[in-house]
């Protein structure tokens, strides 16, 4: 448990715009109020840690923000769904005890009740705001698991990020008629604004990742998918059909049928660079 802790630290990562908010409110008198919110957003982010530390997962940091915080893991991409499900939902559902531990603290009068209602704010106001299903939140970060359950990874992606950076549009434009100039909605925005931007330009470079690291750590999955594809397919083509935490059979419409394995045709595609050519090409 203190070696978990002190990993914890160590990976600890405190985004400028926690630093921009911190000095405001010292400014402006909010001292209890901003140290309020970084703990809550420290416990949060300690819940995503703990699951992903449960599971030995590799991870790189923990960037605290504002409204929560982002894991940055390797390989997270084919990890199974339970497990990604977990470690996600384990940062919002810190907030539940959180509040309930306020009311608590208030019943002893350990805390007074201007301390408890902002300690209740301020859950349910990063409770909320995280479970929206908006790229990167946790919600949005759920909903894609669920894309990628029902759809192919490659197609996952470009669906689940249009449909959130629309989402997105639709909300920013709901909250503009109403704060138009609030600085905080505006941070938030850009953040969230960029972070679409980013993971759009990189959704390439995301799915090689998810490929190289079924080819590298194959996992026992439990639920197979068989494509049935003519032999002049692409190489490529046939692997954007590829399913997360699925092991995949390709048959092949030749004169007699062949069977491939995923294994061969990954070998393929990294070893022989063999993205282009048909897939009946690699039987000869």
């Amino acid at each position: 448990m203190i070696n978990a802790g002190v990993h914890f630290f160590r990976k600890l990562k405190i985004s400028p715009l926690l630093w921009l908010m911190a000095a405001g409110a010292i400014l402006t008198g909010h001292f209890r109020e901003i140290i309020i919110w970084y703990v809550v957003v420290l416990v949060h982010e300690m819940g995503h840690f703990a699951g992903a530390h449960l599971f030995k997962w590799r991870i790189n940091k923990i960037e605290l923000m504002p409204f929560g915080g982002a894991l940055s893991v390797d390989e997270i991409s084919d990890k199974p769904f339970k497990q990604e499900a977990f470690v996600t939902i384990l940062g919002p559902i810190q907030h539940v005890w959180m509040i309930g531990l306020s009311f608590l603290l208030v019943s002893f009068e350990i805390i007074d009740s201007a301390t408890h209602q902002w300690l209740v704010y301020v859950n349910i106001a990063i409770f909320a705001f995280n479970l929206l299903p908006v790229w990167p939140l946790d919600g949005g970060r759920l909903l894609f698991l669920f894309f990628a359950r029902t759809m192919p990874f490659y197609k996952a992606q470009k669906i689940f990020l249009l449909f959130s950076f629309i989402f997105f549009l639709f909300l920013l434009l709901f909250y503009l008629t109403y704060h138009t100039f609030h600085l905080n909605l505006w941070m938030i925005a850009l953040f969230l604004l960029s972070a679409h931007y980013i993971e759009w330009k990189r959704r390439k470079y995301v799915f090689i990742r998810f490929l190289l690291n079924r080819y590298h750590f194959p996992y026992g999955y439990k639920k197979k998918k068989r494509f049935i594809v003519p032999g002049s397919l692409e190489v490529g083509s046939v692997l954007n059909l590829f399913y997360k935490s699925r092991e995949h059979e390709i048959m092949v419409k030749e004169n007699p049928a062949k069977s491939l394995k995923e294994y061969d045709l990954l070998h393929a595609f990294f070893h022989k660079g063999q993205m282009r050519c048909a897939i009946r090409e690699i039987f000869r």
